[in-house]
Parts: structure tokens; C-alpha cells; sequence
């Protein structure tokens, strides 16, 4: 990373690109706008960075130090000491590094390229075992930047949880994940225009159809030999009757690792906007998997997948019987009573600070999922929930009125 300088920023004018900490923490999202002259001069004497780029076909990679790889550098204290918040706010520094090892990959750039994928996939394990349910959370509830970026690494938390369910090793998981992070990486990032026509135009359905080869040429380029890996993401477009691409392999044809990428690969894409379509609450998108799978996808995997993120999922938004919107933070022993932190008030009024409510209970349970699109306008502080949540809290019981205390 390029450390900035006193005359990179203008006061006034947008940043034109992102700023971070020593760490690859961001602290300035692109576009922000720094007005105080005063704010300007203490921002960079603390010592602050922008992001050297190497620049492909498609787009801007970010790269960075390849010790910074490591989602472990992310964080001070080390990943099992870290609080919610600071999970919750990992998130940006973590696609930053898995947007480093994309460049390297479609760049053929650095030493041992599926060695510094596997660090990164490390790291993404520990954290899947150890803040399953900030995580989930954390790219639930992540609704900005570049679709396929997010894309991929929920799609590889998805595929890392489900393998573990249905019995993985962890070292064996480690191949599935790395396929799961890398699996659309030759997939171009079309606009909205492109994507709101009635139909694709023959060049663009081209690319698509062969992207799960193409993928894996690129990959084998950078020096990937492992079977599970290249087989995931070659084949996560098949499906178990033969009506998949690029190969039309049927049944037992599909190994159970393109079974598992397949399902958090369609998982993943319903729950996130797209530029022809809004998205699907996560309850809603389970349950179309459930009942229109059919002979497509695997059937025991999706009950799996089900069981494991639960009826209601960490990071959906829900309204409970009080009349309050909530967000679920974590997961329950019972699907249907995850644990949920009111923001909003029956009135639709934001919380100053959000409250933990105690779903079990008759008068507070979860009616239904909202969408996140109702509440958009509001410009909710998720993060908010987590730092209360790292304070920890007492459960609040509404008023007989039915009213909840603020």
C-alpha cells in the first residue's frame, strides 16, 4: 500500500479513492469528503494508505503486502480474542485481501499463488469456527460494492459451514473453500444496463456459459493443480438431472464438492441485489431451494444447508409480534427463535441504541422477515448492534401495554 501524502487530498473534494490504516482497515470509504483542514493534517500524520492497484480487464485489483494476506493481520488481538464489533468490522479489510489474492490469480502475479489462497482460506476457517454468526451477519448485511466480490466470499462461508455439516475435515474443506472463493473469478462484472436488457447478447451469454472452464484456466495458469479444487469450479453450474453447464453431467457425474458449491453459489446470489432484480429475503430464498430443487440440486444438502443457517439467519431482518423491527444476530436452538436486537420502534422509529429481545417469548416472536429494501432510506448503523452486543446486555420486556421502553 502507498502511504498518503498531505497534497493527495483535497479539502472539499471526494476522495478518489478508498484510505486505510497500517493494518488494510478502512477508514475512508471512496467518495468521502474531508472539509476541516485540521481533521486533514491529524488524519495523515496518524499515517494513513491507499491501495496500490494492478489493473486487468475487467477492473482494479487491489494489492497489498503479502503478509497482510493473512485475515489474521487484520486484527490486533488475533481472531478468537476479538470482540463482535470488531468481526462485524472486518469485513471491508477482508475483501480487500481477497480482492489482492483475485489480482494475483488473474495477473499471474507473487510466488506460490495457491499457497497465498490457502493463507487467506486459513484464516477464513478460524473464523468461520469461532464468529460463525457475526460473520454470516456481517455480509448479510452488506449491500454496497461490487456484487461478485461479496458474491464469492459468502458463497465460500456458505460452502465452508455446509461442508463442515455434512462431515468434512477440515484440511479436506480447505480445497472446497479456496474453489468456493475463486469460483466466478473469470465472470465479468456487467452493469445494470447490460444486465436490464430482455436478453443477453450472444457475446455476453458466451462469456457466462464458459466461465466455469475459462475459470479453471486461469486458475491452472496460476499454478492450481488440486483436483477438488479445479473440479468445484468447473462443475458448480451442473446439475443433478443433466440440465447443467458447461459439461451436462448427471447424478452421481457431480461430485459432492460441486454439490456444495452449487448450492451456496445459488443460495448466495438470491439473497443479494441484482441489476434485474431485488433480493430475496433469506426465509423466502430456503424455501424456493426447498420446494423447487427438485431434481436440480441436492436434496439432503439443502435440508443441511437449512438446518445450519436456520429458518430466520443472522443478519436478516424480521418484525417481531411487539410490532418492532429487529436484526437476528445469532442463531438459536430453535430455528424459529434466533436472537434478535430490536432498531426499530412499533412506530418505525429508530432506536438511539438497539435492545436485545428474547424471541421465545409469545409477545416478542418473530411475526415474519422484512425486507432490507423497506429500510434502506434510514441509513442504519448495523455496526451499532454489534457494539452494544460486545457490551452485552439484558434482555427488555415490553410494557402489558404492548409498548416497548426505549
Amino acid at each position: 500500500m502507498k502511504k498518503v501524502r498531505l497534497s493527495d487530498i483535497q479539502l472539499g473534494e471526494a476522495l478518489p479513492w478508498a484510505v486505510y490504516d497500517r493494518k488494510g482497515k478502512l477508514l475512508l470509504k471512496q467518495g468521502a469528503v474531508i472539509n476541516s483542514r485540521n481533521q486533514l493534517e491529524t488524519l495523515v500524520r496518524s499515517g494513513v494508505y491507499m491501495a496500490d492497484s494492478v489493473v486487468d480487464g475487467r477492473g482494479i485489483y487491489i494489492d497489498i503486502p503479502d503478509a497482510e494476506i493473512d485475515i489474521e493481520t487484520a486484527l490486533d488481538g488475533g481472531l478468537e480474542r476479538a470482540s463482535a464489533v470488531e468481526i462485524f468490522n472486518l469485513l471491508e479489510p477482508i475483501k480487500l485481501r481477497l480482492k489482492a489474492v483475485h489480482g494475483r490469480i488473474y495477473n499471474n502475479l507473487g510466488r506460490d499463488i495457491p499457497g497465498q489462497v490457502y493463507r487467506f482460506c486459513h484464516g477464513l476457517q478460524t473464523l468461520c469456527e469461532e464468529h460463525t454468526d457475526t460473520l454470516l451477519a456481517s455480509i448479510q448485511l452488506d449491500h454496497a460494492g461490487p456484487y461478485l466480490l461479496t458474491h464469492m466470499l459468502h458463497a465460500g462461508v456458505l460452502t465452508e459451514l455446509l461442508a463442515r455439516r455434512a462431515g468434512w475435515s477440515r484440511q479436506a474443506r480447505l480445497p472446497l473453500l479456496a474453489a468456493a472463493l475463486t469460483h466466478d473469478i473469470s465472470v465479468p462484472e456487467f452493469d445494470g444496463e447490460e444486465y436490464n436488457q430482455k436478453q443477453l447478447s450472444v457475446e455476453m451469454r458466451a462469456l457466462i456459459d464458459m466461465h466455469p472452464r475459462s475459470g479453471v484456466e486461469l486458475l491452472r495458469s496460476a499454478g492450481v493443480r488440486e483436483a477438488t479444487w479445479l473440479d468445484a469450479v468447473e462443475n458448480h453450474h451442473e446439475r443433478l438431472d443433466g440440465t447443467g453447464y458447461p459439461n451436462g453431467l448427471v447424478d452421481a457425474q457431480v461430485s459432492s464438492g460441486a454439490r456444495i458449491l452449487a448450492l451456496a453459489d445459488i443460495y448466495s446470489a438470491m439473497v443479494r441485489d441484482r441489476p434485474y432484480r431485488g433480493a430475496y429475503m433469506a426465509k423466502d430464498a430456503l424455501r424456493e431451494m426447498f420446494l423447487t430443487g427438485g431434481d436440480h440440486v441436492d436434496h439432503g444438502l439443502t435440508q443441511m444447508l437449512i438446518k445450519e443457517l436456520g429458518v430466520f439467519p443472522p443478519g436478516a431482518l424480521v418484525k417481531l409480534k411487539s410490532g418492532e423491527v429487529g436484526v437476528v444476530t445469532a442463531r438459536g436452538e430453535d430455528s424459529r427463535a434466533p436472537q434478535v436486537w430490536a432498531i426499530l420502534s412499533a412506530l418505525g422509529t429508530p432506536y438511539p441504541k438497539p435492545h436485545v429481545r428474547d424471541t421465545a417469548q409469545a409477545g416478542l416472536s418473530i411475526a415474519g422477515a422484512v425486507s432490507y429494501e423497506r429500510f434502506r432510506f434510514l441509513d442504519i448503523d448495523f455496526a451499532r448492534v454489534w457494539s452494544v452486543l460486545s457490551e452485552g446486555a439484558e434482555a427488555v420486556m415490553p410494557e402489558r401495554s404492548g409498548a416497548v421502553r426505549p
